[in-house]
């Protein structure tokens, strides 16, 4: 039987309390058992109630020609954890794993903790201009806000695929109201009230509106969704515009966005479509090293999302982990085993260099 060192190492995506084929994408995990098959590794797919602690392995199902099928594995040299552990039996298997193998992520902060990180970095000037939404005095916290900037946006601090967001515009007689493609006058005391209850289910912020504008009464931003490669290192995924449907503000594909190639799209504005692509590119790759680098360097992949005002000026709007990639889950999947490959390798080595250090005689006393 080959050393657990010489042969090819084992993948597994850990989907925690779901069903590992509901909680992830179907065709991210064809991508990704086909990538892993490419790259010379196994891949392999389990829940908390696949795995057995006591005798180290795993009852996960693997993508044959007939389909997945359930087959028994050894503890995986590396976990794949798009999904957070949430229940203590998560949790107790996680610790378990965790003694035998890296795991690929962490959770990061919410938007308004990611904004705070990056306001106190070189990357501030780039930082959109935002408050905290607290219930404390709901309503004269968005008059206050809206009385420097005008127009604002509100928004759940957890990502929503762009659902739940207002936009609101300061008027003589009160202020106006835009959620999705309806426009109404209202009063910020009324608006204060219908967030109010909403505030009970999660964190929300403000934000400056920054009108990052196509033609067409068309609005869009950049995501650029980057990934650690073989060496470790932060490297692009793909970046691409994502553009709203006419009339509307928000550009999520679950919104009805559209995704276009960011060269193209930048050109046909009359844009130095290279210079800005690049600009955003390094940007992106910024903003994820600086978030990294707060997290330890445990983080894989992010999606950076960018807003471009009409000096050029790019902001950052939010940063998301796991971001979605239905239209380029190849290009992912390649980055994803690739950087699992190299943990992998890097815990081998650190384990083995533990091991050796460990059966040295201990050094004479002077």
């Amino acid at each position: 039987m080959p050393d657990r060192h010489d042969r090819p190492p084992l993948i597994g995506l850990y989907t925690g309390f779901r069903p590992p084929l509901d909680a992830v994408e179907p065709l991210r995990l064809r991508a990704l058992a086909a990538e892993a098959l490419l790259q010379g590794a196994s891949f392999m797919v389990f829940a908390t109630e696949d795995a057995d602690p006591d005798s180290e392995t795993i009852r996960g199902l693997v993508l044959e020609p007939d389909g997945w099928r359930e087959r028994r594995f050894r503890f995986p040299d590396v976990v794949m954890n798009p999904i957070y552990a949430r229940r203590d039996i998560d949790h107790a298997v996680e610790a378990v794993l965790r003694r035998h193998a890296p795991f690929t992520t962490l959770r990061i902060a919410d938007k308004i903790g990611v904004a705070a990180m990056l306001e106190g970095t070189a990357l501030a000037p780039h930082v959109i201009p935002y408050a905290p939404l607290e219930a404390d005095r709901i309503a004269g916290r968005i008059a206050d806000f809206l009385a420097v900037h005008r127009r604002i946006v509100v928004k759940p601090a957890q990502g929503q695929r762009g659902r739940g967001i207002l936009f609101l515009t300061a008027t003589e007689s009160g202020v106006r109201l835009r959620r999705h493609a309806e426009e109404v006058d209202t009063t910020v005391a009324a608006v204060a009230a219908d967030l109010l209850p909403m505030l009970d289910e999660g964190r929300w912020l403000m934000q400056r509106l920054i009108l990052s504008r196509a033609r067409g009464d068309r609005y869009f931003d950049v995501r650029v969704h980057v990934h650690k490669d073989s060496t470790g290192a932060w490297s692009p995924v793909r970046a691409y515009v994502r553009l709203s449907e006419a009339g509307l503000m928000v550009s999520n594909t679950s919104r009805g966005g559209y995704q276009g190639d960011i060269h193209q799209f930048f050109a046909s504005l009359k844009q130095d479509a290279p210079a800005l692509v690049d600009r955003l590119h390094r940007l992106g790759l910024e903003v994820a090293e600086t978030v990294d680098g707060r997290y330890g360097g445990g983080i894989d992949e992010l999606g950076i999302d960018l807003l471009v005002d009409g000096a050029r000026h790019p902001w950052v709007v939010e940063v998301n982990t796991h971001p979605q990639s239905r239209y380029h889950e190849f290009m992912r999947a390649g980055h994803a085993i690739a950087y699992a490959r190299y943990l992998a390798r890097t815990f081998r080595a650190a384990a083995g260099a533990v091991s050796a250090t460990a059966g040295r005689p201990a050094a004479d006393s002077p």
